[in-house]
């Protein structure tokens, strides 16, 4: 059976922030993790409100209700990630299985405000699994209704999934082998993108300003620079070739021949660089919009 990555996601009134965010991940899934499934999302809101008036804690349970459904509906022995839509996979992840785990979450380094961040989870499914990830979603409930119980584990964990799933590793008894990967590599976020490592990171995370500037939303916050040309490169390879290739394979044999491809009733060469030099050399003409791979 091959592993599963799960994504789910919701769009703000008005806004298709995530929607972008999330085609950014899919183009990235496609190039890194042939090996993999992806089941992605856009979920319904719920008639959900905080106490607080904190909606960052009402959108993060939506999430953690819709990838625990995704658990719960999962056979034994099933291989899921459980990802947040905010992400760009920018190297293969299959090693990650060779390692023996129940759980897997992404651990920060020394000295950060929280020690982990619950972005990137990885599971194998099993009925002990799905009851500890059940319990995740009734206590981030319990926390979203009571936010007197979030406050106690706040300071320690942060945001209410994550200090959910802290309360529950923290007190144990869950019977769960836990493996605990560097975010650096698995989960590159705010405290890990200036140690940014593009020979080892595999998933970086583009939240809070990373996210406002990359977006365009905000220009003047310090973030690396090549976090943010490396997802805009994403959107734009996946913006020039989405709308014209639909529901189509191609194969290594295609972009390496300049033969014609069918897309939406049309035709374009669809071919390397190298592709079309030599079919120009060949005494061919490329009039259509050739796309670089």
């Amino acid at each position: 059976m091959r592993p599963r990555i799960i994504v789910r996601y919701f769009n703000p009134p008005k806004s298709t922030i995530w929607s972008r965010l999330a085609r950014a991940l899919t183009r990235s899934i496609e190039r890194h993790c042939d090996g993999w499934d992806l089941d992605m999302q856009e979920i319904a809101t719920l008639p959900l409100s905080s106490p607080l008036g904190v909606q960052g804690n009402v959108a993060n349970t939506h999430k953690l209700d819709a990838w625990a459904d995704a658990v719960q509906s999962s056979a034994d022995g099933d291989r899921l990630l459980l990802l947040d839509a905010d992400t760009l996979i920018r190297r293969p992840i299959d090693d990650v299985w060779e390692s023996a785990f129940d759980l897997a979450y992404t651990v920060k380094k020394k000295g950060a405000r929280f020690p982990f961040n619950g972005g990137v989870v990885f599971l194998r499914v099993s009925p002990q699994v799905r009851a500890f990830v059940g319990r995740w979603r009734a206590e981030n409930r319990r926390m979203l209704d009571d936010p007197i119980h979030h406050q106690v584990w706040r300071p320690a964990f942060g945001g209410i999934n994550q200090a959910a799933l802290g309360m529950l590793l923290k007190l144990g008894g869950h019977g769960l082998e836990v493996c605990r990967l560097p975010c650096l590599e698995w989960n590159c976020e705010d405290e890990s993108w200036d140690s940014f490592d593009p020979v080892r990171t595999r998933i970086v995370h583009y939240k809070s300003a990373l996210q406002r500037v990359t977006l365009r939303q905000h220009a003047t916050e310090q973030v690396p620079s090549v976090l943010v040309q490396e997802w805009r490169a994403m959107e734009e390879d996946d913006t020039r070739i989405a709308p014209r290739v639909k529901n189509m394979q191609v194969t290594e044999a295609d972009l390496e021949t300049p033969e014609q491809l069918q897309v939406d009733g049309g035709e374009f060469p669809l071919m390397t660089r190298g592709g079309r030099r030599r079919h120009r050399q060949r005494g061919g003409v490329n009039d259509g919009p050739g796309t670089s791979v």
